[in-house]
């Protein structure tokens, strides 16, 4: 099972917002049952305000196996409760929060998680009481069809839809799978899909500040239900939302060059345990640059599928992955200017070939970040496979 999925429309050029950088609150007070099919998650709120949160589960202790998790699924905004519909079968679910601050940056660390008992087929009891805030929703079964829920826009190119369940989506759909227009008819075209569970992200061609777009959802964008695919909503598959320069009066910021990665090329060493450590170095068309940041995604197949965005200080010159398993591996970077222009993805992999070796291998790698001053951060695992 993919998590995240990169369908590419056409340019590889896309611009997001950014946002000043701040210290990403955590996540207490988790709490999670099991009733009418769902596992409704709580949390408290952190003190400084957040995007969204995201709903981490999986079958095995996270905070006891280096972060590794199964899936997550994203809330619509700041709310401090979930449902969980879309879950592997287990006898029990451990389930950790991460709030996502209003930069975008998400939180690097679990640092609680709690655990939900789940009954075997045909057993409706609930082992643990929820919160007495949780009201009229209790009664909320599992969705029949798949609902569009909001379209929101995060920039002049960039638009996040937010569905009820998780996406199935064949990437060969993917230039089918939306039409967004604007009131005389005329189509925005599409640059991009990512596939973030039950969010989308489109990248467009530039949208026209003010322009209020309609967007629709087409037959060929699926949900994933319990035990079978849900057909989309015939009435809950069409939003609108306004170009992102209308959502503010502040003027635009002004326009800057923004810097392009060069020479990008990778490295790879075999280590004891029979997988790789690679380490990724690049430079900058402007070497006098200021950047804020730089944008960097992983990909095992050559480009054709991305883990989710990951962002490195604005000063490091290279990463290093280590236990990366043989076969293709390759990354997409990006740089992040002060005033949020981002420049254009480059990237460049390497065929690992498969070791002599008979050690056993572990599970995904941890990245280390190397810049001036000599960081070192880890990044969360997750699973290559799940079967549900």
């Amino acid at each position: 099972m993919t998590h995240l999925r990169l369908i590419i429309l056409g340019s590889m050029m896309a611009l997001w917002p950014s946002f000043a950088l701040a210290a990403v609150p955590a996540v207490t007070g988790i709490v999670a049952s099991y009733e009418n099919g769902q596992i409704h998650v709580s949390w408290t709120a952190p003190s400084e305000p957040a995007q969204s949160f995201r709903i981490y589960y999986s079958r095995e202790s996270i905070l006891q196996n280096n972060g590794r998790y199964d899936d997550f699924e994203t809330t619509s905004g700041n709310r401090t409760e979930y449902f969980l519909t879309n879950f592997p079968t287990a006898s029990h679910l451990y389930i950790s929060v991460l709030a996502v601050a209003m930069s975008g940056e998400e939180g690097k660390t679990f640092t609680t998680e709690t655990t939900v008992d789940l009954p075997s087929a045909g057993t409706a009891t609930s082992t643990m009481t929820p919160p007495s805030s949780f009201g009229a929703t209790s009664s909320t079964t599992t969705a029949a069809t798949l609902q569009l829920l909001s379209a929101l826009p995060i920039s002049s190119t960039g638009v996040t839809l937010t569905f009820n369940a998780p996406i199935e989506l064949a990437d060969t759909d993917g230039p089918s799978a939306f039409v967004i227009q604007d009131g005389s008819g005329h189509q925005l075209s599409m640059r991009k899909l990512v596939i973030m569970g039950a969010q989308i992200m489109i990248v467009t061609d530039q949208q026209q500040a003010g322009t209020v777009y309609n967007l629709q959802v087409n037959d060929v964008v699926k949900g994933q239900g319990m035990t079978t695919s849900l057909p989309l909503d015939p009435f809950q598959r069409n939003a609108q939302f306004t170009a992102w320069d209308a959502l503010t009066d502040t003027p635009s910021m002004p326009t800057e060059t923004p810097a392009s990665i060069v020479g990008l090329t990778l490295n790879g060493q075999v280590q004891s345990n029979g997988r790789y450590t690679v380490t990724a170095h690049w430079g900058l068309s402007a070497p006098a640059a200021v950047v804020q940041s730089f944008e960097l995604m992983q990909s095992r197949d050559g480009g054709k599928k991305f883990s989710a965005v990951q962002t490195i200080a604005g000063d490091t010159q290279a990463v290093t992955f280590h236990d990366v398993p043989f076969g293709a591996f390759g990354v997409s970077i990006r740089a992040v200017m002060p005033s949020g222009q981002r420049g254009p993805d480059v990237f460049s992999s390497i065929d690992l070939p498969k070791p002599q070796t008979n050690l056993p291998s572990s599970g995904p790698g941890v990245l280390l970040l190397m810049g001036t001053a000599g960081a070192v951060a880890g990044w969360r695992k997750m699973r290559l496979q799940l079967a549900k």
